[in-house]
């Protein structure tokens, strides 16, 4: 109760799209004596949450292993339909430049070269209405837009396509169900025994864990969802033999390549928070054949040079060494050197002002980048 205008404020914890109904009953009374003689109801319902998206990555800059078949990682949603995405290729002296002194400031600023895109793709996504999930996103050079740009994490790999004749599978003899949705949270519309076969009509789309299909059964006209099948068997079947899934530039979908070496910058975002105004969510990813570990004092800098594959020291590779003059704000090279039997390089510095200064260093031969 505010008794600077002899209001009463209710006040509690809702949920999204939520319908709420509150009663005033007769009786309240103030402190001097007005009563509510009359019920009041008011009737209402909440919004949704806003949309979201976040890269779920360790920081601004990631260090990914270019020998692992593929190149992904994990962006988490909610309240969105679908994923733009958009890579850039970098040169050092800009990842210095976004990651050196005032990098955070520069980063707000920052727009990537457009002469420097490499791919620009997107793909749909789908969840529950204000649940938050993730998916799996594969990033390549190659490959067009769609479902095949991300891994359906639960899902088997698919054995369907767009136009294909199914059946549902009597590897589970329960009957299948049919949705209104592809979620879990979609109305059941029916259900349908083993051996019902269906049309498949569009799709896919990964939510809940499962890879689910549009179908449609000539049969009885009805139109639906279905889950492909989980990690234990197919709870559809095609009736007769695919071929391979194949993008329009003719790569097989599921065999998209890793990035090869080098330094990339992302840029994700969708309709939905591009209508709110929201910054696009940005990453920067090293792919490298070589990790680095580094260690400087005010006059000397150490690099320890490692295989990314097997942890190894890797002998015999020149490493750079590069700082941002503070006198001049240069990206400037200080010298070379080449790792040892230890895989260890060190070389002499100019002396330091401090340790808040960044230093970096660069491999970059034909058999290794890190």
């Amino acid at each position: 109760y505010y008794t600077y205008d002899n209001s009463y404020a209710l006040y509690f914890d809702t949920e999204p799209s939520t319908d709420y109904t509150v009663t005033i009953a007769p009786g309240i009374a103030d402190p001097y004596g007005n009563v509510i003689n009359e019920t009041a109801i008011i009737q209402y319902r909440t919004a949704p949450y806003s949309p979201e998206l976040t890269l779920n990555t360790p920081g601004f800059v990631g260090l990914y292993n270019a020998y692992l078949p593929q190149t992904r990682l994990f962006i988490t949603h909610r309240n969105i339909e679908q994923l733009e995405m958009q890579l850039y290729g970098i040169d050092v002296p800009t990842l210095a430049m976004l990651t050196g002194p005032n990098g955070w400031e520069r980063r707000q600023d920052y727009t990537p070269d457009p002469t420097y895109l490499l791919r620009s793709w997107q793909f749909p996504v789908e969840s529950q209405l204000n649940q938050r999930r993730y998916d799996l996103a594969l990033l390549s050079l190659e490959g067009a837009s769609g479902i095949e740009n991300i891994v359906c994490v639960g899902a088997p790999p698919t054995r369907l396509n767009i136009g294909y004749l199914a059946r549902v599978s009597a590897d589970d003899p329960t009957p299948l169900r049919v949705r209104s949705e592809p979620n879990l949270g979609g109305t059941v519309v029916t259900e349908y025994a083993p051996g019902t076969e269906v049309v498949i009509e569009g799709g896919p789309i990964c939510a809940d864990n499962y890879l689910w299909w549009q179908i449609l059964n000539p049969a009885d006209g009805v139109t639906g969802w279905m889950a492909e099948g989980n990690t234990t068997n197919y709870f559809i079947e095609p009736v007769t033999t695919p071929s391979p899934i194949h993008n329009p530039d003719g790569t097989n979908a599921d065999q998209l390549p890793p990035l090869p070496p080098g330094v990339y910058y992302l840029r994700v975002e969708s309709p939905q928070t591009r209508t709110l105004d929201y910054d696009p969510s940005r990453h920067i990813l090293v792919v490298a054949t070589a990790n680095i570990t580094m260690k400087f004092t005010p006059k000397q800098a150490m690099a320890w040079v490692t295989d990314m594959s097997s942890g190894q020291p890797i002998e015999g590779v020149p490493v750079t060494f590069y700082y941002v003059n503070p006198a001049t704000n240069a990206f400037e090279e200080i010298g070379m050197a080449t790792s040892n039997a230890d895989g260890i390089a060190q070389i002499n510095i100019p002396r330091l002002q401090d340790l808040y200064q960044t230093i970096y260093s660069v491999i970059d031969t034909p058999d290794h980048f890190g």
